[in-house]
């Protein structure tokens, strides 16, 4: 069997100054906005997503450092009305903050079409997890 994990998960400690309260990872609700909280799911995945594998230093951040790179990323990373209803949507507007932040990132994607008869096998779908 093959393990996969992520390699340095303790990037991903947040700690809110305010409080000592530790998460892991950012959070929607941080948003200032209603409408950002509500449909800010794509943007805060985008968020963890960049800051793992393009680095933010060593070491986890403070709650304020992630949400103004929330806040960065969601310039680019914006949903519409319907969310972001693609993967290529997402990985589209991930990559152009990327290019924007002068950082290459390389994209890998299994899309899961709605139409069943569109889908890829489950084994194509467990060899690309």
């Amino acid at each position: 069997m093959i393990v996969r994990s992520i390699a340095c998960p303790a990037l991903f400690t947040i700690i809110d100054e305010s409080d000592q309260k530790t998460y892991y990872g950012c959070d929607q609700e941080w948003y200032a906005t209603e409408w950002q909280r509500r449909a800010g799911c794509g943007p805060s995945v985008a968020t963890n997503l960049y800051s793992y594998m393009v680095g933010q230093g060593d070491s986890p951040g403070n709650k304020e450092m992630w949400l103004s790179l929330m806040e960065d990323v969601w310039e680019y990373v914006t949903p519409s009305q319907g969310g972001m209803p693609t993967t290529k949507m997402f990985y589209e507007s991930m990559l152009s903050y990327a290019t924007a932040k002068g950082k290459s990132l390389e994209c890998r994607y299994c899309d899961l079409p709605e139409n069943k008869s569109d889908r890829p096998t489950f084994t194509a779908v467990l060899k690309f997890i």
